[in-house]
């Protein structure tokens, strides 16, 4: 996955005009992102939030059994997951994606309202790679998810 800096200018459009010439397509390729959440709004602000790059495909699910099938359906790149989902919680979703060859190497960003220290960690210690808390600024989530991406690149 890919990011840079953080435009001073903290817009979308300062923002994205910092980010030309970078984006994912310069990869070669469609960045796959599952969204699971089980609030709609917040699976649709995150698509919307996204939708403005056409390298960046968005796969929905509205609950963590959904979220692994779709994981394994379409091998995302990167799984944006609330922790508390029906069915299966976020932590139980990103364990099983890492137990999993054809999704263990995907990014994953654990978007939550819980954001004490300790369920930090829990989703560091069941795989996740970085922690990001609700409510969120759409700006700051596309810039992390475009840090993340740029991170994974060097792996």
């Amino acid at each position: 996955m890919r990011n840079g800096p953080v435009a001073a200018d903290s817009s979308y459009e300062g923002w994205q005009s910092a980010k030309a010439g970078s984006s994912p397509s310069r990869y070669g390729g469609v960045v796959r992102i599952l969204v699971a959440d089980d609030e709609e709004v917040i699976r649709e602000l995150v698509r919307a939030t996204l939708a403005g790059d056409p390298a960046l495909e968005v796969y929905q699910a509205r609950d963590g059994e959904q979220a692994v099938q779709l994981a394994h359906e379409h091998a995302p790149d990167l799984l944006i997951l609330d922790v508390r989902m029906p069915k299966l919680d976020g932590f139980q979703v990103c364990a099983a994606v890492r137990r999993d060859a054809r999704t263990r190497n995907a990014t994953v960003l654990m978007l939550t309202a819980l954001g004490q220290d300790t369920d930090r960690q829990r989703g560091l210690e069941a795989g996740a790679n970085d922690y990001f808390i609700k409510p969120f600024s759409p700006t700051a989530l596309l810039s992390k998810v475009y840090g993340l991406m740029d991170a994974s690149e060097g792996v």
